[in-house]
């Protein structure tokens, strides 16, 4: 037996290493198909959890609603300072971008409407800012900190992921590569 398995196994590790160098030596690499559909998940390259909440307005918003559009979700509450400094840059980076397309949604973490509603307007936000008073679509992001930041490509597969404040040059980076410009 022990004979048997020295013979096999460096066919085996050959073959393994023959794969993992072709695959990653096309020059798609890394780049998910339009047939293939990624599995849904939080890490970059998956397709980005459904999103179901209310507006400040009092709408409701899906994230499949988007599809075809690129998408940055921000995750932030009122009491978060670094929050505070990105969300003008983020307004500024809307408002340059959203005729092509782009949206932030702006999901603000367990707080409620009477808290965040004079924040925005303190601030000027005109992007969608979403309440997530339960907690229930941070935890299905897995949210642990915040800020936290996706971006989502217009196939609604996570582009990039971002644990604390983002500026405009990461934002633009994504724009650029989804082909926003």
């Amino acid at each position: 037996m022990r004979a048997r398995f020295a013979t096999v196994l460096p066919l085996v590790c050959a073959l393994v290493v023959a794969g993992c160098a072709r695959s990653g030596s096309g020059q798609n690499s890394g780049v998910v198909s339009s047939a293939t559909v990624p599995p849904v998940g939080v890490a970059v390259g998956r397709r980005a959890p459904e999103l179901q909440l209310e507006t400040l307005e009092g709408d409701w918003v899906r994230l499949s609603g988007f599809r075809g559009q690129p998408v940055m979700i921000n995750f932030w509450a009122v009491w978060c300072g670094f929050c505070r400094i990105e969300l003008p840059e983020m307004q500024e980076v809307y408002k340059a971008y959203r005729d092509q397309g782009f949206v932030i949604l702006a999901v603000d973490v367990q707080e409620e409407r009477s808290e965040v509603k004079p924040f925005v307007d303190e601030l000027g936000l005109t992007f969608p800012v979403l309440l997530d008073s339960k907690g229930e679509v941070s935890r299905s992001y897995r949210i642990r900190g915040l800020p936290t930041s996706y971006f989502v490509d217009q196939n609604g597969v996570i582009m990039g992921r971002e644990l604390g404040p983002i500026d405009e040059e990461w934002i633009v980076r994504y724009l650029v590569e989804a082909g926003v410009e």
